[in-house]
């Protein structure tokens, strides 16, 4: 058994391997989480089991997107679901969720924040790293919102000498990756998945370990601290020219929880509400504005004006 852990806006998070195949390739995995690794020790708030099954080979597989697992679907998923059965019993029994995803299926419980993770071979084609990233990746947004935390598609980025933290929602392409490159003075805490929390005062942003630029890269130590009140949420738009223009409120929530809530549709109906109701307290609180906005650093004079 190969046990790591990781902390994530204060919520450590236990990846346990189990059988010499699962510890290799969370081997392989475990740089990815460089600067939120912490020493094991406390009982961790959240579990994650992983096991690697050599002992099957399966016709296929599932596709480039993660689903919601149907085992009465044909008799590949019958098969599928019986083996996951003989492997986890208890998790498949208390599932509220099961998600598939290229090579393996995410045993996802809502009720007391637990995962496994089945990863098998398949006759078409093998990735098991890939898919063990990305499964990992739906267990710690959908356990983060069952901790009243949001795991956003957005760029969060964390002014320097208090100048605030901003947040920067836009589709694949919208420019969120470049916004972080536009501003090299400040503190990127993610360009793609960025994490929002209720604080004592307000909403915060938290670094995560997920990047869409840099994946290797190595981060400081201390790099799970890395946090910021929300000041303003900025919904991106490339134009040929700079101008920003402010958002009503409940657009702003349309569009954050249907279109940048990592997988809000995979999630369970209580989950949702859940999610529903932090997103409506998000946009009820923080200022949201439209930005168009050419390649080049002088949007932050608008963005970060009051």
């Amino acid at each position: 058994m190969r046990k790591t852990t990781v902390a994530i806006a204060g919520v450590r998070i236990d990846l346990v391997a189990q059988g010499a195949a699962a510890k290799h390739l969370l081997d392989e995995i475990e740089p990815l989480w460089s600067g939120f690794l912490v020493a094991p020790g406390r009982t961790a708030a959240v579990e994650c089991l992983v096991h690697y099954d050599c002992g099957r080979i399966y016709r296929r597989r599932f596709g480039s997107e993660p689903i919601m697992f149907d085992r009465n679907a044909d008799q590949w998923t019958e098969a599928l679901a019986d083996r996951m059965e003989q492997i986890y019993p208890g998790p498949m029994d208390a599932a509220t969720a099961v998600i598939g995803f290229l090579n393996g299926c995410l045993i996802f419980d809502g009720r007391a924040n637990r995962g496994a993770i089945y990863l098998f071979y398949a006759k078409t084609a093998l990735h098991a790293q890939a898919t063990l990233w990305k499964l990992v990746f739906v267990f710690v947004c959908l356990a983060m919102a069952g901790k009243s935390r949001i795991m956003v598609h957005g760029a969060g980025i964390k002014r320097r000498r208090g100048g605030g933290g901003y947040l920067f929602l836009g589709r694949s392409g919208a420019g969120k990756s470049t916004i972080v490159a536009l501003s090299p003075g400040e503190v990127a805490l993610s360009d793609d998945a960025t994490l929002i929390e209720a604080g004592e005062n307000g909403f915060r942003i938290h670094a995560t370990p997920y990047t869409q630029t840099g994946i290797a890269r190595e981060r400081r130590k201390r790099c799970r601290l890395q946090r910021e009140s929300l000041r303003r949420i900025v919904f991106l738009h490339q134009a040929a020219a700079t101008r920003m223009e402010p958002r009503e409120r409940h657009y702003a929530f349309m569009e954050l929880l249907t279109c940048h809530v990592h997988f809000f549709g995979l999630m369970e109906e209580a989950l949702k509400r859940r999610v529903f109701d932090l997103c409506h307290r998000i946009c009820g609180a923080v200022p949201a504005a439209d930005l168009y906005f050419h390649r080049d650093g002088g949007f932050w004079q608008l963005v970060a004006a009051e």
